[in-house]
């Protein structure tokens, strides 16, 4: 009985704490740092440029900016968003030692333009802004997650959920794209859940060039656009009913010309981006990396899991499975709650399409220690939508919370 009051006690403590928004916003930025600085005493031996992972295979250690330590084999993506931070306007292959894997890289130019913008151009700063982009990017997710949780008549301890997804952790980690692309995915769901259609556009296009994915996310809410520009105020209504419950009423008028820029801006600003590296590169990015991410439809996952299961005794498989089964709990439960949830039919469409998308993934997005990073876009829509439901979410925060501390405390233990 003590310990249930105590329990109890604690509880009351930190949602009187973190009461507001912008103290879930702190606080993540609190504990993202902690993350950090320990991964850098332990892991990377006191060297915060070690997180970049530089690999021998794609970094010339005689030509590379002083002071970046290089491992030996591949190393890892954040190689290339560190070379890509010194000089955002460079594309060329090799530039300052470091050789680009595939042109597809260009293709997320906000983060490293980002590091570029706050290192002002010093090499040294470099590994400190892409740092420190990623740790206030995570306060940022906090944030603007309790922003929406408030808006959604719940708690603003939810918006911790949002930044405890499991895959930030490898993001953080190495220098990833993931964590800034999904601050402005979340900036855009928000600003649109507050009717701000242009500010909305404006977001979701820095999102789509931080990470081309989120592209998926944009066309299906320009299709909503579009069909509710097109239908009649009858066959809105039975669009309405598809989606929604009948004790649910979501007023879906006509749509304005001022409606479209949420998906026209970000298609504009993408397309735009494409030509213009096209121009420079000979070739499409986006060409670079579709067929190397996307297949036949659940042949990737199959893969993927064929290859877990020959490994079961390995803590990483265990951790795989463990976070596989969260996701997958996650998207029956918004499948579960998808017409009782008062979430904007835009969201609603947007996770159809996201879904639908991650059938096509192939293994390489399934298999090593990522923790399907790739599926930030899918978390965060099947988030928001039951965040604006009925559900009793603490279950489903404090199992993400438990996994994304044992995913935390293994990056500190390990360097790769």
């Amino acid at each position: 009985m003590k310990i249930s009051v105590f329990l109890a006690s604690i509880q009351k403590s930190i949602i009187h704490i973190f009461d507001r928004p912008i103290k879930v916003g702190i606080g993540g930025v609190i504990f993202a740092a902690l993350f950090i600085g320990a991964r850098v005493v332990v892991a990377a031996h006191g060297h915060l440029a070690a997180l970049v992972l530089a690999g021998t295979y794609h970094v010339n250690a005689t030509q590379t900016p002083h002071g970046l330590p290089i491992v030996p084999g591949q190393g890892y993506d954040g190689q290339f968003y560190y070379r890509m931070s010194i000089n955002p306007f460079n594309f060329h292959r090799t530039y300052q030692g470091i050789t680009m894997d595939t042109s597809g890289r260009y293709q997320r130019i906000v983060y490293p333009l980002l590091a570029w913008i706050f290192s002002f151009g010093n090499y040294s700063l470099v590994p400190w802004a892409l740092v420190g982009i990623n740790v206030i990017g995570i306060g940022l997710l906090s944030f603007l997650g309790a922003k929406i949780a408030v808006h959604s008549n719940r708690t603003p301890l939810i918006g911790f959920g949002f930044a405890l997804y499991f895959g930030f952790v490898m993001t953080l980690s190495r220098d990833l794209t993931e964590i800034v692309e999904a601050v402005f995915l979340i900036a855009t769901l928000y600003l649109l859940l507050k009717n701000r259609p242009i500010l909305a556009g404006c977001s979701g296009a820095i999102a789509v060039l931080a990470k081309e994915p989120t592209v998926i996310v944009i066309l299906g809410i320009g299709a909503t656009v579009i069909a509710r520009h097109m239908l009649n105020s009858r066959l809105r209504s039975k669009l309405d009913r598809l989606f929604y419950t009948p004790d649910i009423s979501e007023a879906s008028g006509p749509v304005s010309l001022v409606d479209h820029t949420i998906w026209l801006i970000p298609l504009l600003a993408f397309v735009s981006w494409q030509v213009y590296l096209q121009s420079k590169l000979g070739k499409f990015p986006i060409l670079s990396v579709s067929g190397h991410n996307a297949g036949v439809p659940l042949v990737g996952f199959l893969e993927g899991l064929r290859a877990y299961m020959n490994s079961l005794s390995s803590p990483t498989t265990l951790l795989w499975i463990v976070e596989l089964l969260l996701l997958i709990y996650t998207g029956f439960l918004t499948v579960r709650h998808f017409r009782s949830s008062s979430s904007p039919i835009e969201f609603k469409v947007a996770f159809v399409f996201v879904f639908l998308s991650t059938l096509f993934l192939q293994k390489i997005v399934w298999i090593g220690a990522a923790d399907f990073r790739m599926l930030d876009d899918l978390f965060i829509l099947c988030l928001v939508i039951l965040v604006q439901s009925r559900l009793q979410l603490k279950p489903i925060l404090v199992s993400l919370g438990t996994i994304t501390t044992i995913a935390a405390a293994q990056g500190v233990l390990r360097l790769d």
